[in-house]
């Protein structure tokens, strides 16, 4: 018996040898001759190991040197795979696997000219519909799966240039897998990219619903590298960067039948990166490090909070090209229309009712952030010359903000401008509604750099530093006051000049513009302060004055527009323009020779300038040419020709300065003088009243010269007339004119009315013997003598005494004398003259002769001369006959009128004050308007 139960469990123990040995030799030479590569066709691929071993008690199997090619190039190969299988649990129906290790696994993933990869031929096993017999679910569970010091070789063509890739030393584990998809399993990875680049996971998966939850951080990748392995090329090139840190908690879950993943505690740092745009010279950007902590991401929630955030050493270049487009905004949008060419088009009538998927707007937010020490760097081709601007960016800070909560964006900014000039810059933006807020300082900002951008508004050259502080609001939906600017502005060391003559217009020490307020339509300033300005004003020989070539004229349009709504017209006003210590050269080429003087010292102010038609209050000072100069009163500054009332004085003012008008309007050059003026400008209702009183001292003028503008008037003489004896003129001028009418001009007027009486004191100079002296006789410039008589008349007398007074106070007159006679009764007079001489002394004084002795002496002389008298004639017969017998000829006659010019004058020079040489006595004639008793000589009053 025992024999025989020795010999059964001697079969029973070669029974089970002999089974082991064909599970441990037989089954995996099966397996790795004709069950694996089998399964392989099948699949579309080829299988091949060195050898498979199977341990039956232990339940080990061990794969070593395995590949699977596909199309003669490896897809998988692995050094060794082991796997310990619990053999207790597969009689109890359960599949648990204590450890699957795969050891250096290398994996080939590859793209082909075509794009085609090489997985895509591996041929899937088609999913046969499920038998109705419910079957039980196998059990299993894996303790531990591991994959260690893998390879994943990648290449992928871009462009039709290969692009190559490779991780390494990747190790992944899994603990705790199980056929319970409730039941949560562990996974950790790690591997190493081909730049030295780590990745690093650990987690808990739960597959029932699916949920992922773990830790990830990478460290040092290459990011022009992985840029490469996009599939689609960007609009930029990558010469360098390093994603130096990107550490965070994430958590994917399935939520109805959606995917949710969520990215939390986010930390990220990238270093060194350098990108360019890919058209070259277009822009280019880069950075020392930007790093992000606590951020969190929450898809497809479209969330994104970017925690605290900094941006270090950042340099940024872009172009504005003629169309004033932004290359980055360009470059990216070409690139978006060439992958999406049918956002282009138009959507058709038919697709009006298409669904069309709504994205949930993004929430974006972040805690802090910061750049640092930037520059940033602005080509700017929209205008001739280009000019190129840079900006150094010392820190912008963005305080906590969150789309989503409607707190406005806080900046906070400041830095220098390369050209010159630093800046400040706080601002708030409000999303919802849109508005903007903020406040921007400028100190020492270079104006000369950005002259481009002047010349389409001024034509000239502007230099100069500018300070300002303003404050700014802009509210889009605001329609009634879109935008509100206020602050200061100070333009230090100011320059204007011309850019066609590169002639300087105005500079200053400074131009202030305090309490400045901005609206739309609506402009008002509480001060406008000149320091210390130096202007040239100009009129040029066509009456054009300099200044007028800053401003360009616009073109004209032959083109045939749409009626456009009349825009509103600007209102502004300033408080107050005030002038320190100003300079003004003024140079007038419309007069030859040119004009040129100075005012200097001028200072003043202007109160309350508007748009609208209000008075203004002006006072003004300034010396010109060493002489005080005043203006004050009141006007409108914008039509003074409506309402004005100002007062203008001058003193003690050089007048050859003004000698080119002089000669132009006079005749005669200014060789020397002063004058001193007050004029009244008084103008209601375009009613003009001026009243102007002027003094000139010490006058003289040159030479006489044709002058068209002159006028028409004995320039000198009226002068002299007007010029006492101390060399003062004094001319009261009123002027009236009816300024609405637009042809008239103020400054016609007033030559008008000078010339008007220069005529009037030229024509009739002896008018001015009532103001000057006292004097009312009539006919002063005739002086009465009887028919051939020389003795002055007494009133004849107290006219030539009433003259030399005019001729002591007027010392730069002469008096010409003009003696006349008359025939009819000068030449008979001069018969009974020479016949009374005659009886005088042949008989004595005439009172003393009697009346016989007279008739004896009238009848000898008759006697003597041939005619026969006799007793019975009378007296007068006689007197008649003799006085026939006298001969008076013209030259008696030119020697009366002679001899009655020579009692005028030395009657005057008997006065004892005129000299001789003042009295000019002209030729003598007859008498033209004969007056019956009276011959009269003539007297002028002329300038020498």
């Amino acid at each position: 018996m025992i024999s025989k139960t020795r010999s059964i469990f001697r079969g029973i123990t070669v029974t089970v040898c002999i089974l082991l040995l064909l599970i441990c030799l037989i089954i995996p030479w099966a397996l790795n001759i004709w069950l694996l590569p089998s399964v392989g066709e099948q699949l579309g691929v080829k299988y091949s190991a060195n050898n498979i071993w199977l341990n039956p008690i232990t339940g080990t199997v061990t794969i070593e040197k395995g590949v699977i090619k596909q199309q003669q190039s490896p897809f998988l190969k692995w050094h060794e795979l082991h796997a310990d299988l619990d053999m207790l649990q597969l009689f109890k129906g359960r599949i648990v696997i204590e450890q699957v290790a795969l050891q250096e696994p290398e994996v080939w993933l590859q793209q082909d000219n075509q794009k085609k990869w090489n997985f895509e031929s591996i041929r899937l096993p088609e999913n046969k519909t499920p038998e109705t017999t419910e079957q039980k679910p196998v059990e299993f569970a894996v303790q531990e799966a591991v994959i260690k010091m893998g390879t994943i070789h990648y290449r992928a063509y871009k462009n039709s240039n290969p692009i190559q890739y490779q991780l390494k030393d990747i190790n992944f584990l899994v603990e705790d897998l199980t056929s319970d998809s409730l039941a949560p399993f562990k996974t950790k990875l790690d591997f190493v990219t081909a730049n030295k680049g780590l990745f690093a996971w650990q987690g808990e998966t739960v597959l029932a619903p699916l949920s992922v939850k773990g830790k990830a951080q990478i460290q040092h990748i290459n990011i022009p590298t992985i840029v490469e392995l996009l599939p689609q090329p960007l609009p930029i090139k990558l010469k360098q960067g390093e994603l130096s840190k990107f550490e965070t908690a994430i958590h994917v879950q399935k939520l109805q039948q959606k995917l949710a993943i969520t990215l939390e505690k986010i930390g990220v740092e990238l270093s060194q990166l350098d990108l360019k745009l890919a058209k070259k010279g277009q822009g280019s950007l880069t950075f020392d490090r930007f790093t992000l902590n606590d951020g969190h991401l929450k898809w497809p929630d479209n969330q994104l909070h970017l925690g605290d955030w900094q941006l270090e050493k950042l340099t940024w270049q872009g172009k504005l090209n003629q169309q004033r487009q932004l290359s980055w905004v360009t470059a990216f949008q070409t690139k978006n229309q060439e992958k999406n060419p049918s956002k282009n088009k138009k959507p058709k009538a038919d697709d009006s009712n298409s669904k069309q998927t709504v994205t949930k707007p993004w929430q974006i937010g972040w805690q802090q952030g910061t750049v640092k020490s930037s520059q940033l760097t602005l080509k700017d081709l929209s205008i001739q010359p280009e000019a190129v601007h840079q900006l150094e960016l010392a820190k912008l800070s963005l305080k906590p903000w969150h789309n989503n909560q409607k707190q406005p964006l806080q900046v906070a900014a400041n830095g220098q401008l390369a050209a010159g000039g630093k800046f400040k810059l706080k601002s708030k933006v409000g999303l919802t509604p849109l508005q903007v807020e903020g406040s921007v300082e400028l100190e020492q900002f270079t104006v000369g750099h950005y002259q481009q951008y002047w010349q389409p508004f001024i034509a000239a050259e502007l230099k100069g530093t500018i300070t300002t502080k303003i404050k700014a609001e802009w509210q889009p939906n605001n329609q009634a006051e879109p935008y509100q600017i206020a602050g200061d502005f100070q333009w230090d060391n100011w320059l204007l000049k011309q850019t066609n003559t590169s002639k300087v217009i105005g500079q200053g020490k400074q131009l202030r513009f305090t309490g400045i307020s901005l609206l739309p339509n609506k402009f008002n300033v509480s001060a406008v302060i000149l320091d210390t300005p130096d202007l040239f004003l100009q009129r040029e020989p066509e009456q054009r004055w300099n200044f007028s070539s800053l401003f360009p004229a616009q073109p004209k349009t032959t083109q045939t527009v749409d009626k456009q709504p009349t825009a509103k017209p600007w209102e502004w006003f300033i408080g107050l323009l005030e002038i320190k210590s100003g300079e003004l050269d003024f140079r007038d080429a419309t007069v030859s020779p040119i004009a040129e003087f100075n005012l200097n010292q001028i200072s003043g102010n202007i109160k309350q300038l508007s748009s609208e038609e209000k008075k203004s209050n002006l006072q003004l000072s300034a010396l010109i040419a060493d002489s005080d100069l005043t203006i004050e009163g009141e006007l409108i500054p914008l039509n003074p020709r409506k309402l004005a009332s100002v007062k203008f004085a001058v003193n003690n003012m050089s007048l050859p300065m003004f000698s080119s008008y002089a000669l132009k309007y006079l005749g005669y050059p200014v060789k020397r003088g002063k004058l001193g003026a007050t004029l009244y400008y008084n103008v209601k209702d375009f009613n003009l009243q001026s009243d102007n009183k002027v003094t000139l001292n010490k006058l003289k003028l040159g030479k006489k010269t044709a002058s068209k503008d002159a006028v028409d008037a004995p320039v000198k003489l009226a002068l002299a007339l007007l010029e006492d004896g101390k060399g003062n003129i004094a001319l009261d001028v009123p002027v009236k004119g009816d300024f609405s009418k637009p042809d008239v001009k103020y400054g016609k007027l007033v030559r008008e009315a000078v010339f008007k009486l220069f005529k009037s004191i030229a024509a009739s100079p002896f008018n001015l013997l009532g103001g000057i002296v006292n004097f009312s006789g009539e006919d002063v410039n005739l002086i009465k003598f009887q028919p051939g008589k020389l003795d002055l008349p007494k009133t004849e007398q107290e006219k030539l005494v009433a003259i030399t007074k005019l001729l002591e106070k007027r010392p730069n007159l002469i008096l010409e004398v003009e003696g006349q006679f008359d025939i009819e009764q000068d030449k008979p007079a001069l018969v009974q003259s020479i016949m009374l001489n005659k009886l005088e002394k042949s008989l004595g004084k005439i009172e003393s002769v009697s009346a016989k002795q007279k008739k004896q002496w009238l009848r000898a002389q008759l006697d003597q001369a041939g005619i026969i008298t006799n007793d019975s004639m009378s007296i007068d017969f006689l007197t008649r006959l003799y006085a026939g017998t006298i001969q008076v000829v013209d030259r008696d006659l030119t020697n009366l009128a002679k001899q009655r010019a020579k009692a005028i004058s030395e009657y005057i020079i008997r006065q004892g004050s005129i000299k001789k040489d003042r009295i000019y006595r002209l030729e003598v004639k007859e008498v033209k308007e004969k007056v019956k008793g009276d011959i009269s000589s003539i007297l002028t009053i002329n300038a020498p």
